[in-house]
């Protein structure tokens, strides 16, 4: 827990000067333009982000798109900032998976 001194400012000034506002960073996913990230997450810092993309993408291909990798097709992450500047790009494939291409009977 933080203490502060008694003095002329309020608890939201001295938080505010001491840290400020929390920025918010947008996950979005290639494969999935049409259902944007419009909430964002509001995290400490852009390592932060960084560390949140790469839970959040474990988690989808894990849980919903591990045939999109084992197919050796790109997942791509994009994260953006507030002001729309892409700062975090992940991009996992299988390149063994890309490069096996099954025969035919």
């Amino acid at each position: 827990m933080l203490m502060y001194a008694a003095s002329d400012h309020t608890h939201s000034q001295l938080v505010n000067r001491r840290i400020g506002p929390m920025p918010r960073y947008f996950f979005n996913l290639d494969d999935n333009p049409d259902d944007p990230d419009l909430e964002g997450t509001v995290v400490p810092d852009l390592a932060a982000a960084r560390t949140e993309a790469l839970h959040y993408a474990g988690e989808i291909i894990a849980y919903a798109k591990p045939e999109l990798v084992m197919r050796g097709e790109p997942f791509r992450m994009r994260v953006t900032d507030e002001c729309g500047n892409e700062v975090v790009v992940l991009e996992i494939h299988d390149k063994a998976a890309s490069a096996f291409v099954p025969r035919r009977s």
